[in-house]
């Protein structure tokens, strides 16, 4: 997981290498709804979701993905950040 931007705190995302539920949970420190996304290898979006600023965790169920590397995307209203995740099965 990449280091973040002091908008987002303690950025957490497990397992890794991930199979069937991936977890993300963050702390944010703007007062700004942020956008989660998650792409396949081939770069299609396979999961989206927008949260409120605050602490946030959430399971996602990706039973349907091929082992890969996918892409984490986490965006505010100023920054973009992305991380590297990784699908076995």
């Amino acid at each position: 997981v990449t280091d973040m931007d002091l908008s987002i705190a303690d950025l957490s995302v497990y397992p890794s290498p991930f199979q069937d539920r991936l977890t993300i949970s963050f702390n944010s420190l703007e007062h700004t709804e942020h956008s989660i996304k998650i792409y396949d290898p081939t770069g299609k979006c396979i999961h989206s979701q927008n949260e409120p600023s605050g602490q946030f965790s959430t399971d996602i169920d990706l039973s349907g993905t091929s082992p890969g590397v996918y892409i984490l995307q986490v965006n505010s209203s100023d920054r973009l950040e992305s991380a590297k995740l990784i699908a076995t099965k």
